[in-house]
């Protein structure tokens, strides 16, 4: 006459309830990872119910099945950055930001110009940045700049470091001949 869902965030760990399925013809569910704590990585398992009767003292109760097969699943982070930005203050482009991004908790984002200087660093995950220098408060001259990354994401085994590094150009800021 029903199921109950059990819900793990971790793999190995210990089964919670979730919620109860009360329409036995329900044959799928649709939960969002907002609803689950911002994560869809998880292991899974359902019991069934049968009806509702009358026990030995006459109080209704429901006898639960064992647990069934466990089935887990694992979110699919992704986190991607443009190439390119123009810190020009035109209302468009004008912080480098990543795409719109899922299950990542933090990053270590560093910019480097071409002489290997720290020009910028940032754990948020929105990253943006305006173009200015970290230590002077100006903006950075255009050109190239590289970046490396490292990408904390939520996984079904815990957080997970992802590494990638990269270009990009800086527009509309300074005039490479200034600096």
């Amino acid at each position: 006459m029903g199921y109950n869902l059990y819900r793990s965030d971790s793999l190995g760990g210990e089964l919670k309830w979730l919620l109860e399925i009360d329409q036995p013809s329900d044959t799928s569910l649709v939960l969002e990872a907002d609803e689950l704590g911002g994560s869809i990585a998880g292991c899974w398992a359902l019991t069934s119910l049968d009806s509702l009767m009358p026990g030995p003292s006459g109080a209704l109760q429901r006898n639960e099945s064992a647990i069934g097969d466990t089935v887990c699943t694992d979110n699919c982070p992704f986190y991607f950055l443009p190439n390119v930005f123009t810190p020009n203050l035109d209302g468009r482009n004008d912080l480098y930001r990543p795409f719109p991004w899922k299950f990542v908790d933090s990053v270590d984002f560093r910019a480097f110009n071409r002489w290997g200087e720290m020009v910028w660093r940032t754990q948020d995950p929105d990253l943006n940045w305006s173009g200015e220098h970290m230590g002077t408060g100006e903006v950075c001259a255009d050109g190239t700049y590289h970046y490396t990354c490292v990408a904390y994401t939520r996984r079904l085994i815990g957080v997970v470091p992802e590494r990638f590094s990269g270009t990009l150009q800086l527009l509309g800021g300074l005039k490479s001949s200034e600096e």
